[in-house]
């Protein structure tokens, strides 16, 4: 089976945690988007290579992503 890396060291990153669990925040840009690999999208993609290394993930859904000229906007003015 393919991996979206030929280093999968992303995966593999010791968190330092006494835990099996994680959420995986993503939004609709992670969806439909296979460019990574195959049929898969990105989203299912990371989910996949944590729990085929025994993580329990959460997938959480963020909706869509904020349009660009609104978050430049409010970057703008957070350092007014």
């Amino acid at each position: 089976m393919a991996s979206l890396s030929d280093d999968d060291g992303w995966v593999d990153f010791d968190f330092n945690e006494n835990t099996d669990e994680l959420s995986d925040l993503f939004d609709a840009t992670a969806l439909g988007s296979n460019y990574a690999v195959n049929e898969q999208d990105y989203r299912w993609w990371v989910v996949h290579e944590f729990e085929r290394r025994g993580w329990r993930v959460e997938a959480v859904y963020l909706g869509n992503p904020m349009r660009h000229d609104e978050k430049y906007l409010l970057i703008n003015q957070g350092f007014a």
